[in-house]
């Protein structure tokens, strides 16, 4: 601190020589320095208030690491829990405790089967399939199913021609997983000339998620009443090629791949509300990408995804039906296809088809027949599944 000295006098005259501003001439005057001093702070304090929204809603705090892609990052185990499986078509699903595997056996006609993944045992739960008049024109037989969220019932859909005039007809059966099936209820019976595919049940146990197909471009997502076989529906795709679908662990969401228009091949990810009342498009890329299921909350979805050049099993982290944020590399270099579920303990069953074609190149002796070296595999790409190798000119 400090002080200033002047006589009376020499303030009198210092006083005479300013001019005093009067009050409108003041009002119209900015003070700046005044403004720089309050501007400064309050920016300052909405810069601080932007950045911890920021924070709050794209960090860990809202937006917490999916635990498939914590896990993921920590290491992913592959086991083969069935091998051999020949003469099944894998268009069923893994119980919620992992122990039980529903699926069509087509060394049996087409009954629906289930196989104990533990003791290995499996069990025919229908006896009508008769696959094997197929080829006259004839048949009944399982499709696709699903196994419910108490693991105590299965639902699958069922086809049905019973002569050459008849239309085929497609409906949705349920029954328990006990000693005392064989016998299911018909919960919903469709016009005839459509395919009812069962995909997946809801958390209450109460409906199922059912798509049907009219045409071959022409698919409905609907829900069906396990009590009443009520059907609402949730989606009509007059282009699309057959959708996955999938309910979310909150029953509250619905996600499905579909095409995003006939021009376009690739396959995208959606998510629509049980209401039918919002829809978002949650993964848009040229690549195709096929919905493989919810994780063990609503804020994941698994997809397989070719688009870094080989399929691959990928997270999709969420918040309130959104994309929340980069897209996460699970597995490189598999091709779960859909899936066949998600089991309680977070294990991700899917079915792998093997081969034994390999393309190989050799050199012979064309004169004897004799091998001159080796055979070696000519591409290290899709092996088991190439075959018909023709050289150039």
């Amino acid at each position: 601190t400090g002080s200033v000295y002047a006589y009376p006098s020499e303030i009198q005259r210092w006083r005479a020589s300013r001019r005093t501003k009067s009050a409108a001439e003041a009002a119209l005057t900015p003070s700046r320095p005044q403004s720089r001093r309050v501007l400064i702070p309050t920016l300052a304090i909405v810069g601080a208030v932007v950045a911890a929204l920021v924070v709050i809603r794209f960090g860990p705090v809202l937006n917490p690491p999916s635990p498939i892609a914590q896990a993921a990052r920590e290491g992913v185990s592959t086991e083969v829990v069935w091998d051999q499986a020949t003469g099944i078509s894998p268009q069923g699903s893994i119980s919620p405790d992992g122990k039980f595997l529903s699926y069509v056996d087509w060394d049996d006609e087409g009954n629906l089967a289930i196989r104990n993944l533990e003791t290995g045992e499996n069990r025919r739960l229908t006896d009508d399939a008769d696959g094997a008049s197929l080829f006259l024109g004839t048949f009944s037989y399982a499709g696709d199913s699903r196994i419910s969220p108490d693991g105590k019932q299965a639902a699958y859909s069922w086809a049905t021609r019973l002569d050459l005039k008849a239309t085929e007809t497609g409906e949705i059966r349920v029954l328990r997983l006990g000693e005392e099936s064989r016998k299911p209820r018909v919960v919903w019976h469709p016009a005839e000339g459509a395919w009812a595919a069962v995909h997946d049940w809801f958390p209450d146990g109460d409906r199922i998620a059912v798509v049907v197909t009219r045409s071959p471009t022409e698919h409905q997502i609907v829900t069906v009443s396990v009590a009443s076989g009520e059907v609402r529906q949730i989606r009509s795709l007059p282009w699309s090629d057959l959708p996955q679908v999938r309910v979310s662990p909150s029953g509250r969401y619905i996600a499905y791949s579909r095409s995003a228009s006939q021009e376009e091949p690739a396959r995208d990810i959606y998510v629509v509300s049980t209401d039918g009342s919002t829809e978002t498009a949650i993964v848009r890329h040229a690549a195709r990408d096929e919905l493989v299921d919810w994780g063990k909350d609503d804020g994941t979805l698994l997809i397989n995804s070719d688009r870094d050049g080989q399929s691959g099993l990928w997270a999709v982290p969420l918040q309130d039906a959104k994309l929340a944020g980069p897209l996460e590399l699970i597995m490189p270099n598999v091709d779960v296809g859909t899936g066949v579920g998600l089991s309680e303990d977070g294990s991700l069953y899917y079915p792998v088809r093997v081969s034994r074609r390999r393309l190989k190149l050799a050199e012979i002796d064309l004169a004897t027949g004799k091998l001159l070296s080796q055979p070696q595999d000519a591409v290290e790409r899709f092996l088991g599944r190439n075959s018909n190798g023709v050289f150039s000119p």
